[in-house]
């Protein structure tokens, strides 16, 4: 590794080893091929699951994948939790017993928003490794479940392309050189979001980098910090405090990159020093750093790359990033601890300050802090005023009219194929009671098949449209049902024990927390929530901390 000497040959090879992470061979998969019809009656869609077996096994053929089981099904899938093929098969991805998941086109999986976001879920947790179809182009990324969900009945789409617009935006500013969390120890952020030396206080940390060269520990090289005044600024509040340095804390910077001007962020790898505006400064250069972490090969490096990748993995789900810590400004880490109770065993989420400047570092706050805050805010029916009624009816409206204009151009789009569908499906027919030659009859045939089953799916659609429009124009609360709603908001919050449904209660409602170990010290509402508190006279002031 004597060839890595500079800040872009640190950055190409790190890069390198990200990207090799996300590349799958999926000849290792095992897949499962699932196939379903609408109707277990004879003279209708007779050949539908044979010929979907059949263009799937095309697709396994082409991609020498692995088929350990095949799913055939006569069953609607309309409502959800009424296919027991459809739900074996996900109960045996569940259990790691397959992999991946091929049908003839995602309608086959799912007409239902229920199911539909089970899948897309699975797909997200890496449940479902990968899924396939021969009629349809599916990429197992953001851009690509966003597409499906599209197919799925337009469910999950704006989450996932939230999702997309948000990983754009961090891998823009990351390749600008802005910083996207707190700046580190020994630099500052200017107003560019670019860290600039901090100081005395950068003199000290490109020190303890001198120091681990020489042959001094981390805790001797702690112990210079402290006796020198080491401080740390919390820009968010404005104050300046001194920072007891550990050794735990001086082992976390010298194994940081940045300070050899490399920044890692997730995925995002961007080298500071060849970034054009900014001139960054370095702590360190890149072969003392690599002196100093026993780097000596590519499997050092490697070991650094996948080191810094895993510090950004998730543990809990509940608020995930909306926990800010009330001393540093940076969003709390969450966590799960299991305790054994009499009657079982119960899951603790805690949140946890992992900022190596932070005077509440690894100091946790329950999520019983925020969960019981969120109760008594209900409890002072913050939305109850005919104002804040109003103001809902007025922005519902203008988004129920968005999605039904939506719906209807889908349904008109859907009508239009099926009237085309049908056109094709009679002239076929016609064609078929003339024809003498035996292979151009069979072939005539298969293609009958095809479009009587398009016709039956697009009837399915054309159906489903329908109701969509139907329910989304009854779907406005009346104004006793917005205050029975809130009213009962606080008692739905207290008996909700799951913690996926809790976490959609919470965060359709707060944006974030800022908290102390044992309190509330700031929130933060998400729209129309935000416009809604006012117009009753809520603020801060009133509601109980």
């Amino acid at each position: 590794m004597s060839d890595i000497k500079t800040p872009a040959e640190l950055t190409a090879f790190l890069k390198s080893q990200i990207a090799s992470d996300d590349v799958v061979d999926e000849s290792l998969y095992r897949y499962v091929i699932y196939a379903r019809k609408s109707t277990d009656a004879d003279d209708k869609q007779a050949n539908s699951l044979d010929d979907q077996i059949a263009e799937c096994e095309q697709l396994v053929t082409k991609y020498r994948l692995k088929v350990v089981k095949i799913f055939r099904e006569s069953v609607s899938a309309k409502e959800p939790d009424i296919r027991p093929q459809f739900r074996e098969m996900l109960n045996g991805l569940y259990k790691g017993r397959y992999d991946g998941v091929i049908a003839y086109h995602p309608n086959r999986l799912s007409r239902n928003m229920k199911e539909a976001g089970e899948v897309i879920d699975m797909l997200d947790k890496h449940i479902i490794k990968d899924l396939k179809f021969p009629s349809y182009t599916h990429n197992n990324d953001s851009s690509g479940k966003m597409l499906l969900a599209v197919t799925f009945a337009m469910s999950k789409q704006y989450s996932d392309d939230l999702s997309r617009v948000v990983s754009r935006g961090i891998e823009s500013n990351i390749a600008l050189g802005r910083y996207i969390n707190k700046a580190k120890a020994g630099y500052l952020k200017d107003r560019n979001g670019f860290l600039v030396p901090d100081g005395r206080n950068f003199s000290l940390i490109s020190d303890i980098f001198k120091m681990r060269f020489d042959g001094y520990t981390n805790q001797e090289a702690a112990d210079y910090l402290n006796e020198n005044g080491f401080t740390r600024t919390n820009t968010r509040k404005g104050k300046t405090y001194t920072k007891h340095a550990t050794k735990s804390m001086v082992g976390k910077i010298i194994n940081d990159p940045v300070y050899a001007g490399v920044v890692m962020y997730g995925k995002h790898v961007a080298n500071l020093t060849d970034i054009d505006g900014y001139d960054f400064v370095p702590a360190v250069e890149v072969s003392t750093f690599m002196a100093i972490n026993n780097i000596k090969d590519e499997k050092g490096l490697i070991t650094l790359a996948r080191r810094h990748k895993r510090r950004g993995s998730i543990k809990a789900d509940l608020m995930r990033n909306k926990i800010i810590c009330s001393e540093c400004g940076n969003s709390k880490m969450g966590g799960i601890t299991t305790k054994q109770l009499k009657n079982g065993k119960a899951n603790y989420y805690y949140y946890r300050c992992e900022d190596d400047g932070c005077r509440l570092q690894n100091k946790s706050t329950r999520a019983k802090v925020f969960v019981d805050f969120a109760i008594n805010y209900f409890k002072q029916k913050p939305f109850s005023s005919l104002e804040s009624y109003k103001h809902y009816q007025e922005e519902m409206e203008r988004v129920q009219q968005q999605r039904v204009l939506d719906a209807k151009n889908s349904l008109r789009l859907k009508r239009v194929q099926l009237t085309k569908a049908d056109k094709r499906l009679k002239e076929l027919k016609s064609n078929m009671a003339v024809e003498q030659d035996v292979q151009l009859k069979q072939i005539q045939k298969e293609d009958f098949e095809k479009t009587n089953n398009e016709i039956q799916s697009l009837t399915e659609d054309v159906e489903q449209l329908e109701s969509k429009i139907e329910a989304t124009k009854a779907s406005l609360l009346t104004y006793e049902q917005f205050l029975e709603l809130f009213e009962n908001m606080a008692q739905i919050i207290a008996k909700t024990k799951n913690m996926k449904q809790l976490d959609t209660i919470l965060q359709k409602v707060f944006l974030n927390f800022t908290v102390t170990r044992k309190n509330v010290e700031e929130y933060t509402l998400c729209e129309p929530f935000a416009s809604l508190e006012p117009l009753n006279g809520q603020s801060d002031a009133n509601c109980a901390r």
